[in-house]
This record gives C-alpha cells, sequence and structure tokens, in this order.
C-alpha cells in the first residue's frame, strides 16, 4: 500500500494504522521523568506526573533529585490517593546533561521540570532555558502548575510543521482522558495586516480542521486578534493544559521568544514538543 499525502500528517495516518488507539507518551517512552531540587518542588510536580501515569500510558515515575531528598519524596508519593510506581535517582553531575541524557537514552516519554526561573533555568540577558532545554530533550516538556485534571487543552497553532504535531500530541491526550481542545490562531491587528486576514490564516484553520477530522475528535476555532503571547495566556485562564510546538531555540539577539513567554506567563501547565 502505498499512501500519498503531506508530511505533516505522517503521525495522525500512523496513528490510524495502529487502529486508532491513543498512545501518548509511548511515541517517546514509557515513563515520566520528574526533575526535582528542593522538596516544594515535589509538590509541584508529583500530582501530576501522577495524573499521567493515571489517565495516559505512562508506566511509572522517575524522580531525579539530590540524594538526601529520597526518603521525604518517596513519602510524599506514598501519600498520594492513588497508587504510584516510583523510582528515585539521585542526581549526579550536571544537572541539564542529566535530564538530557535521560531522555534521549532511556524510555522517558515526558520531562516535567518546576515552573520557575532558578538554577539552570536562570535567565540570560532576559531570555529562559525553558526552551532551550525543550529542544535538547529527546521528549516533550512538561511545565507543571496543578491543573489537572486536563478537562480543556488549548494549542496556539499556526500551520508549521510542529504546530500540527502539538496538535496530534493533543488529539491522543484529549483521547485518553476526555479532553476538549481549542486551537487559537492569532491574527495581527487590521492596521498592520490591512483589510484581508491574510490566505495563511485560512490555511491554518482548514489544516486543523483536517487534522481533528482524522481523529474524529471536533475542536473549537478561536481566531483573536492582537499580540501571539497576550492573547493565547489570556485564553489559558479557561483551560488546564496549554500544547505549544516549538520550531527553533535560537532568536535574535534580546528579542522576546514567544514559546519561552507562553510557557513562562501561562496560568495553566505546559507542554511543550519539538521536533
Amino acid at each position: 500500500m502505498t499512501v500519498v499525502g503531506h508530511t505533516d500528517l505522517y503521525q495522525a495516518i500512523f496513528h490510524l494504522f495502529k487502529l486508532d488507539q491513543p498512545s501518548f507518551p509511548l511515541q517517546y517512552g514509557l515513563n515520566a521523568l520528574a526533575f526535582a531540587e528542593a522538596i516544594p518542588d515535589i509538590e509541584k510536580i508529583l500530582p501530576e506526573a501522577a495524573y499521567l501515569v493515571k489517565n495516559t500510558n505512562a508506566q511509572k515515575v522517575i524522580i531525579f533529585a539530590p540524594e538526601e531528598m529520597e526518603e521525604e519524596a518517596l513519602a510524599k508519593a506514598r501519600g498520594l490517593e492513588e497508587a504510584l510506581e516510583i523510582e528515585f535517582r539521585k542526581i549526579s553531575g550536571k544537572t541539564e546533561e542529566a535530564l538530557v541524557a535521560a531522555s534521549n537514552e532511556e524510555s522517558v516519554g515526558c520531562v516535567l521540570i518546576p515552573p520557575r526561573e532558578t538554577g539552570f533555568l536562570r535567565t540570560l540577558f532576559g531570555q529562559g532555558r525553558v526552551i532551550s532545554l525543550a529542544h535538547r530533550l529527546g521528549s516533550p516538556l512538561l511545565l507543571p502548575r496543578n491543573s489537572a485534571p486536563y478537562s480543556r487543552i488549548l494549542v496556539p497553532y499556526n500551520a508549521t510543521k510542529v504546530a500540527a504535531l502539538a496538535l496530534e500530541v493533543a488529539h491522543d491526550i484529549a483521547r485518553q482522558i476526555d479532553g476538549k481542545i481549542s486551537v487559537v490562531i492569532v491574527t495581527e491587528p487590521a492596521f498592520i495586516r490591512g483589510e484581508e486576514p491574510g490566505r495563511w490564516t485560512d490555511l491554518a484553520k482548514a489544516h486543523a480542521r483536517e487534522i481533528a477530522g482524522i481523529y474524529r475528535i471536533p475542536i473549537e476555532l478561536v481566531t483573536p486578534e492582537g499580540n501571539t503571547v497576550k492573547e493565547v495566556v489570556k485564553l489559558a485562564a479557561d483551560h488546564d493544559l496549554v500544547i505549544i510546538g516549538s520550531t527553533t531555540e535560537n532568536v535574535p539577539f534580546l528579542k522576546p521568544h514567544v514559546g519561552h513567554l507562553i510557557a513562562e506567563r501561562s496560568p495553566c501547565s505546559v507542554l511543550v514538543v519539538t521536533l
């Protein structure tokens, strides 16, 4: 059999040949890898790590943390309402390098880090390291903000290949948790773009609907005008999870990175996927 079509739809077609069974995070790996450098970090990331294991195909949580945190971290895991398989690993060497190595060399389906700009995620000339780290990992990066369950998922969309991947991941997660998906396509203000919104907007809408049709999950299309970051963050207040696709970690010097700003300012949890 020969299948002819746009390469952006490869993952969706692949799912169809798997009898349309949702698989996240198995396309990346079996386990959720959670990083913590202090006990408050455990309290932030463990509930959503447990939620992923319970509601998706993830199998267990691996905690990367300082050795002295092991006893308390495992105690907090046992204190969760749901039974959770936990593996504790003490941090050795450089933290960022350890996370990158584990996500690329082991069966890791998602990496969770506390959503703040400290330690190895410190800001450099105003440019955060979240997106930079996401591009080095072998699996999506989740910034948990205690917004599970993910009943409403928001996907910023611009019809790029990585945005299509983000939307496919959203559909895969939504099927496992019975969630709803909103797709936001932000257009420039009329005084900048002129009277017509532009052909790319229509193409983005059609492309998003095409992916939704393949997965047989309805989507809500939202098309506000204005600043992309502000509009997405505003909508995120009514959602539980934002899934963004990041094209590149490289931006001109001192120019804001849209993906990083959304990840940093979103009031709910953010999942970053890359190619």
